[in-house]
Formats: structure tokens, sequence, C-alpha cells
């Protein structure tokens, strides 16, 4: 039932309560995605072998297909994983990484869904910029791109919360996305705002792991450190992620249907 509390979208309560959330339980969170993105990491590493392997043009047509879909896949898995997790530390609990795995794979189904909605939505969604930079000229087709890509900015935010949607409330890719756009309305700037914030942060973290790689690089180590920072990074940023879009889902709904932390923990439990 609604409490009847409701409070304005904040950016800064946002993100001040995710990195809370996110430093006190970044070793869970850390290894959670970890786990879940083991597989990709074990692809990675024998890239080169199965590529130089004796495979028809077939095979490694579906080998390419897997290994770009795979950590989209994984990548939205421990979105939903860690989501679990930040919404229990809402709430006052301990999260646990097996907890996380569990709901995590428990949904992966209606998480997947989300994450092929929203992958062939993005594409569409980059089809008018894409088709400026072909065929127009100069500056004004650097002007039309930027003014096109709004669609995709568009896509990325209303659908911000609809892996926690899946999780929290536990209901199907439709819902999930469907509910994410009418939560994100009329505070669309505001989530917009945290994303591109979490970019830039993401921008630098890579920034700062590309230069201390350098030595590794320079020493001959290069592609093994570079595996490891790769992972620790795309770690990283997707437990931030997935931190900010639950506080974020939680905030929207407390804003605009005035349900309190233990409203919404009713269809949880």
């Amino acid at each position: 039932m609604s409490n009847g509390i409701t409070n304005p979208f904040r950016v800064g309560s946002v993100l001040g309560r995710g990195f809370r959330i996110l430093f006190r339980n970044f070793i869970t969170f850390g290894l959670v995605a970890l786990i879940v993105l083991m597989p990709y990491v074990l692809v990675l590493s024998t890239i080169s072998e199965l590529f130089t392997a004796n495979f028809s043009s077939t095979s490694v047509v579906i080998l390419a297909s897997v290994i770009l879909l795979l950590p989209i896949l994984l990548a939205y898995l421990a979105t939903a994983a860690i989501a679990h997790g930040a919404f229990e530390a809402l709430r006052g609990q301990r999260p646990s990484i097996a907890r996380c795995l569990l709901r995590g794979f428990s949904l992966s189904v209606p998480v997947f869904g989300v994450a092929i909605v929203t992958v062939l939505a993005l594409v569409l969604s980059m089809v008018p910029s894409a088709l400026a930079a072909i065929y127009l000229k100069g500056g004004f087709a650097v002007l039309m791109f930027l003014v096109l890509l709004f669609p995709l900015f568009l896509v990325i935010t209303v659908l911000w919360v609809a892996v926690p949607v899946v999780v929290i409330e536990r209901r199907g890719i439709l819902h999930g996305l469907s509910r994410s756009i009418a939560l994100t309305k009329g505070n669309r700037w505001r989530a917009f705002g945290i994303i591109m914030i979490l970019w830039l942060i993401n921008w630098v973290t890579n920034l700062v792991g590309g230069l201390l790689l350098l030595p590794f690089t320079f020493a001959g180590g290069g592609s093994v450190a570079g595996l490891i920072m790769t992972g620790v990074l795309v770690s990283i940023y997707l437990a931030l992620n997935a931190v900010m879009s639950t506080v974020g889902y939680h905030d929207l709904r407390v804003a605009k249907e005035g349900f309190a932390i233990d409203d919404i923990a009713a269809v949880f439990d």
C-alpha cells in the first residue's frame, strides 16, 4: 500500500545513496559480476585458437555471433543479480553473493528478453544518424549526426530501469519495458543526467586502466594483464550501473506513486 509520501526525483539523492550502497558492498557486487562474466572471459582467452581452428564458414559465423551476443546477455544477467542485492541493501539488509546469483539466474529468461529488445531498439534508433554520416558532407553532416542521436539517447533513458522492474516486480519482458517507460516519464532529463555521469566515470576509469596497463604492455605481458583489467573494469561499471538503476527505480516509484521501500518490497519477499 502507498503511504502517501511523494518526493521529487533528485539526481544527487540517487547518486549519493547509490555510491554508499556500492562502496559498502563493493566486493560482493564485484564478485557477482565477475562470476557471471566468467564464461565470456574464458571465451576471450581462447578466441585466437577458436578462429584458427578448422571450422566451416557457417561455424565461424555462429561463433562470431555468440561472441558478440554473449557479453550483452551476461552483462544484463549480472545487472539483474546485482539489482537484487542493491534492493536488499536499500532495505537495510546485507546482500549475499549466493542470493544475488540465484535471483539473477532464476530471472534469466525475461532479463535476456529485455536485453534483446533493448539492443534491437538501440540499433534501430541509430539508423538515422548512420544515414546522416554516410550521405551528408561537411559540418552539416556532423550537426545532423549529433541531432539524430536523440532517438538513441531516448531509448537508453526510457529503458534505464527495465531490469530492476523485472527483478523486483517479477514480471515479464513487456511489463519490464513498459513500466520503465512509464516510470521515467517526467524525469527523463534527470535520468539521462545520471546515465551521462556514469558514462563519464566509466570513461575516466578506462583511461586510468589503460595508463596502468602501459608498463605491462612494454614488458610483453599486456594481453593477460589487459584481459584481467578489462574484466575488473567491466565488473565495476556493471555494479555501478546496476546499483544506480535500482536506486533510481526505487526513487521513481516513490516520486510517482508514493510507495515506501517496505511497500515495494511486498512483492519482493
